[in-house]
């Protein structure tokens, strides 16, 4: 499943366009809110990864600044994945880091 955010303004009104950035120690997907105001991206750990993978998604609007984490647990994976390779983004515009 997907990580997503929704954007809104004081009075609740999702926010279209709004900027997102979704962060792991490996780097930051940088994407905008779609017209629901959500913006939304894959994680996808790998063999070799222990322990938690937090993601913190942080949106900001002039000097107004909200963060959420998501903490994904690692365990046993069944489908082999390439070497070398941590963490997997996709953002929903196709983005990948």
């Amino acid at each position: 499943m997907p990580l997503i955010v929704q954007v809104t303004d004081t009075n609740g009104v999702p926010l279209t366009n709004a900027p997102v950035a979704f962060t792991v120690s490996q780097g930051t997907l940088s994407l905008r809110t779609d017209t629901n105001g959500q913006a939304a991206t894959w994680l996808v750990l790998l063999p070799g990864s222990n322990g938690a993978m937090t993601v913190c998604a942080t949106a900001q609007s002039g000097t107004n600044v909200t963060e959420v984490s998501f903490t994904e647990l690692v365990g046993p994976y069944i489908a082999p994945c390439p070497a070398g390779l941590v963490a997997w983004w996709r953002g929903e515009g196709g983005r990948e880091l």
